[in-house]
């Protein structure tokens, strides 16, 4: 496979090319911090794919490689070390961040360990089939516009919903690591696509449309949201046909110990805790009030997106949701000594 190793520095040396060559109906774009590094990797179908990518006001073409879908290959996408890693210095603007956009057939896409990423957005891209994005601070993701998706790696970020009902040819999902609640690893596994009848192989190199899903909701045993998944009911999964692995894709035979109902839901609440949320459904006001002191309220609509935050020091709160689009939220409550997730409708 040809290596691709570039250094570009666009204050320094920006190289301004054409954009013609690119496909230019699709993208990615990602909002960066000024002045800062950003590393990632790309792989297209085809060898030598042009790929016209923005940084601020500068532009150049680059042309990316095929990734050979061997072990060797694949396993190098996973590999933080991968000698395809390009680097871009993003230009120095007073702004608080840079709008950095790659245009053109990108199959496969890498961003790890990059504190700098403010948000990325993939829904111009639907033929985008692998995705990694993790140690990074975003929180939210929408994957509803990508059909085509089959490996999506989102370890280690600051996710608080992810919604997989569009991503049909999905069959391997990693998403330890992010403040994750218990309804929302549920909601997770029931937006899941249903595997069933696609037989029992476990190899992520297989075509999309044989074997089983593989789902890293965990780590390990020891990870730090262990007691919540235990709370989950992983059966909604098996019964789909995938199957719980661990950090290093090896299958873990646990039984957790929620009755969570994918057609119904269940709202989960500290016993100890005296909440109350009213009106749901909810037309211009949502009161909230609880017998602990509320650091902060999120409201987060069905693609996974933040729609609202508020920070408070107080036993209650209230959001205005009039200007809301109506429909289902996620109301993440935030308190001294938990966090509660409750389903609102909005009219």
């Amino acid at each position: 496979m040809k290596k691709i190793i570039l250094l570009f520095s666009f204050i320094l040396c920006g190289i301004i090319t054409t954009a013609q060559e690119a496909n230019m109906d699709y993208y990615i774009h990602l909002k960066i911090t000024p002045n800062t590094t950003l590393y990632f990797t790309i792989y297209c179908f085809e060898d030598d794919t042009p790929i016209y990518i923005v940084n601020g006001d500068k532009d150049t073409t680059m042309y990316f490689p095929k990734l050979y879908l061997d072990k060797k290959s694949a396993k190098q996408f996973f590999n933080k070390k991968s000698v395809d890693l390009q680097v871009f210095k993003i230009a120095n603007v007073k702004n608080e961040s840079v709008d950095f956009y790659i245009y053109g057939d990108v199959a496969y896409f890498r961003c790890q360990e990059q504190s700098n990423v403010q948000s990325i957005n993939i829904k111009h891209n639907p033929i985008l089939e692998w995705l990694s994005v993790q140690d990074t601070p975003i929180s939210s993701l929408d994957v509803s516009n990508n059909p085509n998706l089959k490996v999506l790696l989102l370890c280690s970020n600051n996710l608080t919903s992810l919604n997989l009902s569009n991503n049909p040819k999905l069959k391997l999902l990693a998403v330890h690591g992010n403040p994750w609640t218990t309804e929302m690893l549920d909601q997770i596994m029931c937006s899941l696509t249903d595997r069933t009848g696609k037989g029992d192989t476990i190899d992520t190199q297989s075509p999309d449309d044989i074997g089983k899903g593989q789902l890293e909701l965990i780590s390990s045993p020891n990870d730090k949201n262990y007691n919540k998944f235990m709370q989950t009911n992983l059966a909604n999964a098996i019964n789909k046909n995938w199957v719980l692995v661990d950090y290093k894709l090896t299958e873990m035979p646990l039984q957790t110990n929620g009755d969570y109902d994918c057609s119904s839901g269940t709202e989960y609440v500290a016993e100890a805790m005296d909440l109350n949320v009213f009106p749901n459904p909810a037309s211009d006001i949502l009161n909230i009030s609880c017998n602990e002191i509320i650091k902060s309220v999120n409201l987060i609509n069905i693609l996974g997106q933040e729609v609202y935050h508020q920070k408070g020091n107080q036993p209650n709160a209230q959001i205005n949701t009039s200007k809301l689009t109506s429909g289902n939220y996620i109301l993440k409550i935030e308190t001294l000594e938990n966090i509660i997730t409750k389903s609102i409708i909005i009219n």
